[in-house]
């Protein structure tokens, strides 16, 4: 039996044009607000040594997790093309040898992801742990 998946790629690049129009046309503000956690003095000479540090790490800790994040999401959109090509290859030996390899990638990113992550993570605690870090 045939599985027929009418206009898939149609399907796909509508929606893929619908979040990037939807992304695009976010609107920008600017307002002069005081972030309570930085403060003023973010980088200025007054500031100590250790709080400039703690904000930085910080920072990066926050970018870590988005890219994390950014790269979960796209490991799960690699899972479900993958899915989708094995199921309309329609047992030609190409197609779907092209959908297993998507998926082994995917899958092989998984593997990455979650081993960076949990490295990061120990290194975290193994450095920032209550007992280590005491804040001046």
């Amino acid at each position: 039996m045939k599985l027929q998946i009418p206009n898939l790629t149609s399907a796909l690049s509508k929606t893929a044009a619908a979040v990037s129009v939807f992304l695009l046309t976010a609107q920008v503000s600017f307002a002069q607000i005081s972030n309570p956690v930085i403060g003023e003095d973010l980088g200025t000479i007054e500031s100590s040594s250790c709080e400039a540090g703690n904000i930085f790490v910080q920072y990066f800790i926050m970018l870590w997790n988005a890219v994390i994040s950014i790269g979960a999401i796209l490991v799960l959109v690699m899972f479900i093309w993958g899915a989708f090509e094995w199921l309309s290859a329609d047992g030609e030996a190409s197609k779907v040898a092209k959908a297993r390899g998507r998926i082994i990638n995917a899958a092989l990113g998984m593997l990455l992801l979650v081993a960076l992550s949990a490295w990061f993570s120990s290194e975290r605690s193994l450095t920032y742990s209550a007992s280590h870090y005491r804040p001046l």
